[in-house]
């Protein structure tokens, strides 16, 4: 039996792989529970290979597939019940936390500019 944590090792998320595991996330014909479980592997996917450790940069999402989850993720937090959009919304804290004010400033409407921070 393969673990979940060991199950992400065995990915390859690219832009395909990804919009199949959005639908899937977001399909009203499969049980909340399982679309809960799929959300909260695709979110562990992210925080491990976003911006992965030197050890894991051949497992790292690429470019293609990161622009993919940026331009479709805030859609998919509005398709889903309250319990899958916490576990997804804590995609964008990871993709944030590296890329917010640089590369993904079209998700927030407001963002403070450099001189106004003080």
């Amino acid at each position: 039996m393969i673990l979940a944590t060991e199950q992400l090792d065995t990915l390859n998320f690219d832009p395909t792989y990804t919009s199949l595991f959005f639908s899937y996330i977001s399909s009203q014909t499969v049980p909340l529970e399982n679309r809960l479980h799929a959300a909260i592997y695709f979110k562990n996917a992210v925080d491990k290979y976003w911006c992965p450790e030197d050890r894991d940069q051949d497992r790292a999402f690429r470019d293609d597939t990161k622009k993919y989850i940026k331009e479709n993720l805030a859609k998919l937090l509005t398709l889903n019940p309250k319990k899958i959009g916490e576990n997804l919304a804590a995609i964008a804290g990871t993709i944030g936390k590296e890329q917010l004010n640089t590369e993904w400033p079209a998700f927030i409407g407001v963002r403070p500019r450099s001189h106004d921070l003080g």
